[in-house]
């Protein structure tokens, strides 16, 4: 599938790649050291803990710890193995690490994205996943060969770059140090993609061994069928595919070995294949020379090199018959021989070539004696009913007992099935699994043979010389067993801490699922090391295996390809075997794609999220995409991410009112609440005030980062259509937490930007069929009258839901009037000359601050739903209302002077309201504030204001009797 652009993207095709994004990806750390023998790359870990909250660090995904294990631990300082030190990575690798993860992901994505829906069918969903991986496997095998094919040119460049016409030897080397550790680069990078590409074949393996289709069962039943049931006459092909098809054991150890040699026949080819050997040169001139010194068969001659007693014929077998020595370069020649042997055996290779090969040599005789097993369908030593049981013995005895060399006895090891001779020449883990497996799959074929045809040995001898019989991994837990003995073993060590061994060591023993639950343990350790994490659920560990240590599964999750391939293969097992990937470890295991989701945020893929959150269960999804849906600077660019959610059938709603909350958590923690979030009134002498007066300076309206994006998230609500209850419900919430936590500037911003007319008009015809604001009377008289009965019933329900959002709008509005009102007023105040009438722009001040105010004066945040909201609008009410309220007055008493004196008897009637029952909220907000006495002393000064303004008793002006009608001015009736 092609990646997504802005065209597509409002298509209903599964988009996957946001390319405007590509450049706001971020390097990953290369801080960390690795002890293996790939390329170490950038620990992800960081990866998993939560945003910054600092203003600093808002914008960062992630840190650049200090080299560490899981459990904290310093990382071992390797300085010797140099080879392996990424540590000294420059600007530039840092930059092309970001882009390779970057490409790889949107490779696998893509794949994922076309089979995403045959995966969730039961009829389809073994087929596409073999396909799926098929296809990640192709994906590693095409990038070893465009490194391979690359490095070629470096090493051609080493040898011929410079060059000169006919001068390539003076000049050959002149700037090779930049060339040579690019080589070194390539080579670490080949086997990152060497080891990968291995473990994409081995999850083949598994899919094929485990979980077979209905189709390839029946195949293998009528090919079992058509081989009939074999005898000690059937032929050699016949009775190995009789033993293969009808032992499911079997069948995933001879694949698993198959896999194994595969695995070696990709790495470099061994050195010793171009030797070439002419016999015993050395020794038998040695030998010639005895005779002709006409010393005989007896005499005892010495090899040049030390005291051993040189053998006194060319025997084959010489060596070990006569318990005599060769000279030391026949000796190492042969050492040599048996060990390409073993190599070209432990790859695999058909047994013709080796013959070839061995021929080539002048070693015919060594062919002989491995015994001429033709058929290239059948594995070395295993042809033949009972000639192949029979030299399977015999190579068994020649590996324990006749030999002289180890090399040599692991060949005939190989051939005879025998484990401890193939050991000893074992130097890696899939050495060791080969030598097992080898030994258990001769044992079992030996067994199936013996079925049909008895050999005629003597008991001790068979008992003494029995194929398999000392594995250890014969139970029905062997390569569990198998794969957990060898982890163990110190020679291993090194290499069971790289990542990608870990995976095919699990996929061998079938212990994939504890590995993935290892691994998003070890995510949720590092997410939660410091502060608890939004989208990674903790995991606790018992006491025990806290003080073990870290997990070293947490090489892992610091990985960012192995992140990505045990994350595809846990989808893909989970497609295929729910039974081992559900309760009680689905946290562990939903934390591995959310630590997944989390590496696509940095690589700026945030567009393929929703594809892996959908495969979580639904509140880990909800949890993950409200996360990333912040990365989105504009709130459009978040719709766009909304429609990516509906395409894979994700509550979007859901995920919207996660990703406010995240961000309301993340504003509320990043700074303490303010004493005093308001701020506006200060103290003053002046007759024109009554002892207090609005600040001139206003307040500060900057918000922080994290502000803005929590208002550009909510914005989203005002883009969607529909949703009111969820809309309100959510706006209030966030205001709410706003005001009451003392961030005035962003609740100001934030109603400033969603306005509630417009909010209102924006979504109510999905309910109304008309566009109104609810809380307009002439609206709502409009739905009453000529509407019908459920849209009167639904508005009254519009209005109930809306209610908080709309009084705290009411308390905003009423700041922002007064503050307006404050300038106009020092700017009429200060005016030189001063105006002979009062401006209209004074009149129009004042009456916006008494259209803002006396709305409130009725009463606002009633309406809490439980006690834990009524104590959020309890504290609002304390922190804003005295600063309204008295600044309500200082205004009144200013336009006494400027407007017209009625205006402080409107500030007389508020002190009515205050003392009535209607009030009493008004005073309870003073009396929690401390500010009653505050509140007396000003009405107190507004009093003496109004007196102090002399006779009154002028004629009332039309506009002063309009909006005086129907006041009871009680004491405060002046008369002139």
């Amino acid at each position: 599938m092609a990646p997504i652009n802005k065209s597509t993207r409002l298509g209903v095709s599964k988009p996957v790649t946001r390319k405007r994004h590509a450049s706001r990806s971020q390097a990953l750390s290369s801080d960390s050291e690795s002890d293996s023998d790939l390329p170490p790359q950038s620990t992800t870990s960081s990866l998993f803990r939560p945003k910054s909250t600092t203003s600093q660090a808002a914008s960062t995904f992630f840190t650049h710890p200090q080299p560490t294990f899981t459990n904290g631990a310093r990382a071992p300082d390797n300085k010797g193995d140099e080879e392996d030190d990424d540590s000294d990575l420059d600007v530039s690798d840092l930059a092309t690490i970001a882009t390779r993860v970057g490409h790889e992901v949107d490779v696998f994505a893509e794949a994922l994205d076309q089979y995403k829906d045959a995966l969730a069918r039961e009829e389809q969903k073994r087929d596409a996943a073999l396909r799926l991986v098929t296809s990640w496997k192709d994906h590693a095998v095409d990038q070893v060969k465009r490194l391979r094919k690359q490095g070629q040119a470096v090493r051609a460049r080493e040898t011929f770059g410079g060059t000169g016409q006919g001068q390539g030897s003076m000049f050959s080397f002149r700037g090779g140090e930049g060339e040579t550790q690019k080589g070194v680069k390539g080579d670490k990078e080949v086997k990152r993609w060497q080891a990968e590409a291995d473990t994409w074949a081995l999850v083949r393996v598994v899919l094929k061994a485990r979980y077979p289709s209905q189709t390839e069962v029946e195949e293998r039943k009528e090919r079992l069928e058509s081989v009939g049931k074999v005898h000690k006459y059937s032929g050699q092909e016949n009775v190995w595919q009789a033993f293969v098809l009808g032992d499911e054991v079997a069948r995933e150890r001879h694949l698993v070995l198959k896999w194994l040699e595969q695995a070696a026949d990709a790495e470099e080819e061994a050195k010793d294949k171009d030797m070439w050997v002419n016999g015993w040169m050395e020794t038998r001139e040695r030998i010639k020379g005895a005779k002709r010194m006409r010393l005989g068969d007896d005499a005892e001659v010495e090899v040049r090199s030390g005291k051993e007693i040189l053998v006194s014929n060319l025997d084959p077998d010489a060596p070990s018959r006569q318990k005599r020595a060769l000279e030391k370069g026949d000796l190492v020649k042969d050492k040599e021989m048996w060990k390409a042997c073993f190599y070209m055996l432990r790859k695999g290779k058909p047994w013709d070539e080796v013959s070839e090969w061995i021929a080539q040599r002048n070693q015919g005789w060594r062919a002989a004696s491995l015994g001429v097993a033709g058929s290239k369908d059948v594995p070395v030593g295993s042809s033949g009913p009972a000639s192949g049981a029979l030299w399977r013995r015999m190579c068994l005895i020649a590996a324990r007992t006749g030999t002289t060399d180890d090399f040599e006895a692991a060949v005939y090891g190989l051939l005879g099935g025998d484990l401890d001779s193939v050991k000893k020449v074992c130097r890696s883990w899939n050495d060791h699994i080969f030598a097992h497996y080898n030994s258990l799959l001769m044992g079992q074929f030996d067994s199936f043979i013996l079925q049909f045809n008895v050999l005629q040995l003597p008991g001790d001898f068979a008992r003494k010389h029995g194929l398999g019989g000392s594995n250890p991994a014969t139970g029905p837990q062997g390569a569990r067993e198998l794969v957990a003995s060898l982890n163990k073993l110190p020679a291993l060590a090194k290499e069971m801490r790289t990542p990608f061994k870990l995976l095919q060591s699990s996929l061998v023993g079938n212990t994939f699922s504890d590995l993935c639950r290892n691994v998003g343990t070890a995510i949720a350790e590092a997410a939660w090391k410091d502060e608890p994490s939004a989208v990674i659920k903790p995991v606790h560990r018992s006491i025990t295996e806290v003080k073990q240590g870290g997990l070293a599964e947490g090489v892992i999750s610091d990985d960012p390809d192995a992140l990505r391939v045990i994350t595809h293969t846990l989808i893909v097992m989970r497609a295929l075997d729910q039974s081992h990937f559900t309760n009680p470890s689905h946290d562990e295991l939903d934390n591995v794609v959310a630590g997944y989701i989390q590496l696509l945020r940095v690589a700026g893929k945030r567009d393929m999220t929703p594809l892996y959150a959908s495969l979580m269960a639904e509140d880990r999804c909800v949890a993950s995409l409200a996360q990333v849906i912040t990365d989105d600077e504009d709130a459009r660019d978040r719709m766009d991410f909304i429609r990516l959610m509906k395409v894979y059938d994700i509550d979007a709603i859901a995920v919207i009112n996660g990703q406010y909350i995240y961000q309301l958590d993340i504003v509320l923690a990043s700074s303490p609440a303010p004493a005093k979030p308001l701020d506006i009134l200060e103290s003053t002498p002046e007759d024109l005030y009554p002892g207090k007066r609005i600040k001139l300076s206003g307040i500060d309206t900057e918000i922080t980062p994290d502000e803005e994006g929590l208002i550009t998230g909510l914005s989203v609500f005002y883009l969607i259509e529909g949703h009111w209850s969820v809309t309100f419900s959510a706006l209030s919430s966030a205001c709410a937490k706003l005001l009451s936590k003392g961030h005035f500037p962003a609740a100001l911003t934030l109603t400033t930007q969603l306005q509630f007319e417009q909010l209102s008009l924006s979504k109510s015809p999905s309910l109304l069929a008309r566009a109104v604001n609810v809380m307009n009377p002439d609206h709502a008289a409009l739905v009453f009258n000529g509407g019908t009965p459920d849209h009167a019933r639904k508005l009254q329900i519009m209005q109930r839901e809306a209610q908080s959002y709309y009084d705290m709008t009411l308390l905003v509005r009423a700041v922002q009037s007064l503050l307006t009102w404050r300038k106009v007023e020092h700017e009429f105040a200060t005016r030189v000359p001063r105006p002979a009438s009062t401006p209209a722009k004074v009149r129009k001040a004042i009456e916006e601050v008494q259209g803002a105010v006396e709305p409130i004066l009725h009463g606002v945040l009633g309406g809490a739903r439980d006690e834990e909201e009524a104590q959020t609008f309890r504290k609002i009410l304390e922190l804003y209302v005295p600063d309204i309220i008295v600044g309500y007055i200082s205004a009144l008493c200013t336009a006494g002077h400027m407007v017209s004196r009625e205006e402080l008897l409107v500030a007389m009637e508020v002190a009515t309201v205050v003392a009535g029952e209607e009030g009493n909220w008004i005073a309870r907000a003073f009396r929690d504030a401390g500010r009653m006495g505050e509140l007396v002393r000003v009405f107190a000064e507004a009093s003496k204001i109004l007196l102090k303004l002399g006779e009154v008793g002028k004629k009332r002006t039309e506009r002063r009797r309009g909006k005086a009608a129907g006041r009871d001015l009680g004491i405060w009736e002046i008369y002139g």
